[in-house]
């Protein structure tokens, strides 16, 4: 008898409407998943951008010096301060937010 339910017509297209049910609910939340990971890749693009934006805004003011040598304990500060009295630039202290070498 088993046998006979198993291997019905009827029992078979129950059985395989429910599996079609359950792969059209997984392949609409995989779809949907999917178009969510799309808007999030894109609003991650969009705010790499503004960061970039920010980040070069706030490097404005930055000034890049090569070619000084690495002298051992020295004061990053008074080195920029020695190189504008040297080139004839009225430079404070004050005037620096932060030096230090790269």
């Amino acid at each position: 008898m088993t046998k006979m339910i198993i291997t019905s017509k009827s029992f078979t297209d129950a059985i395989g409407g429910i599996i079609e049910t359950q792969l059209k609910q997984y392949v609409n939340h995989s779809e949907q998943l999917e178009a969510e990971l799309k808007q999030i890749n894109a609003r991650a693009v969009k705010f790499q951008s503004k960061l970039d934006v920010l980040d070069q805004y706030s490097k404005r003011r930055d000034l890049i010096i090569h070619g000084i040598p690495l002298t051992p304990g020295e004061n990053p500060s008074q080195v920029v301060l020695d190189l504008a009295k040297s080139v004839s630039v009225n430079l404070d202290i004050k005037d620096l937010y932060a030096t230090h070498r790269l």
